[in-house]
């Protein structure tokens, strides 16, 4: 089994101790580990396999840079202003020929518990498993209905772990579907969800729940957990904005994040702030920051729903 995360330079802190983790508590020690990366420079790349301790000799770097054709014109969003999220449509296609399955995982997890259980769960005739999203209001079913032509919009998949059959991935050829999609879509039309939006489109009625320990992340309309809800996962998700790498973070399991930054080259670094993440934002994706502002403002003025 592969383990795989895409990130771009935005993203390096939390991808070491995302592999950390996965040396620490992920029971697969035979398992590679690739990191698909965007603009990474080598110091970013020196930092990522320092993290991987033992393992340091199973994890590779695959630069993106390779697939910028595919993925230079993407949407995006001011929320998630990288095409680098993008990187899961096409990482089946590239490892079709180095793994029977794929785990992914994105960068903002840290992994408590093992993951052993996922190279033997059988995904029977899906092509992925992954853990359902939180419920969904009216306004996100009405959306997934009409724009992501979902027959039943409960059922819609959170891609922040994916447990992929790389065979038949491929076999089906769903990463040409994928762009496929994207390219079809009316002009104007927003994907809320971006790479999300599409894989539930592609996959729609054809993909297997994973037990939620393996992406465990707060739904909106849940109390606060404390820690202890959260180590009795194997998989923690830090799904909202509420990232544990800043500052004023009171993720009620932010402790699991410092725990394996500490084991990280960014020990001794300050945490970051939130002003300074925006700064990066702008910096990364000006345009799209600019365009996105304006489309926020002119929704509220007008009282349409954003998607």
């Amino acid at each position: 089994m592969i383990v795989a995360t895409a990130i771009d330079r935005a993203f390096v802190e939390p991808a070491c101790v995302l592999l950390a983790s996965i040396v620490a508590n992920g029971g697969i020690p035979e398992a590679e580990i690739v990191v698909f990366g965007l603009g990474l420079n080598s110091q970013d790349l020196k930092k990522l396999k320092s993290s991987c301790g033992p393992m340091a000799d199973r994890c590779s770097l695959f630069d993106l840079g390779q697939m910028s054709g595919r993925l230079k014109k993407l949407p995006v969003t001011l929320s998630v202003p990288s095409v680098v999220t993008y990187a899961r449509l096409l990482i089946p296609e590239i490892l079709s020929n180095k793994a029977s399955r794929l785990l992914y995982l994105d960068s903002d997890i840290v992994v408590v518990g093992s993951l052993r259980p996922l190279m033997d769960i059988p995904l029977e005739n899906s092509i992925i498993a992954a853990v359902p999203d939180q419920p969904a209001d009216d306004s996100a079913k009405a959306y997934r209905s009409s724009v992501l032509k979902l027959s039943d919009p409960d059922r819609y998949l959170n891609a922040g772990v994916l447990l992929v059959d790389v065979a038949a991935w491929q076999q089906a050829g769903k990463t040409d579907e994928a762009f496929d999609m994207i390219n079809s879509l009316p002009r104007g039309t927003k994907l809320a969800h971006l790479d999300q939006d599409v894989l539930n489109a592609i996959f729609a009625g054809r993909w297997s729940d994973l037990d939620r320990r393996y992406n465990f992340f707060q739904h909106g309309y849940e109390q606060s957990a404390p820690l202890d809800v959260f180590l009795a996962k194997s998989v923690v998700h830090f799904a909202s904005g509420n990232k544990p790498w800043f500052r004023d973070s009171d993720h009620p399991a932010r402790e699991l994040y410092l725990k394996y930054r500490r084991v990280t080259p960014f020990a001794d670094k300050p945490l970051a702030t939130r002003n300074a993440a925006r700064a990066s934002t702008l910096i990364r994706s000006p345009i799209t920051t600019v365009k996105n502002i304006v489309h926020r403002l002119v929704g509220r003025r007008g009282g349409a729903a954003l998607h």
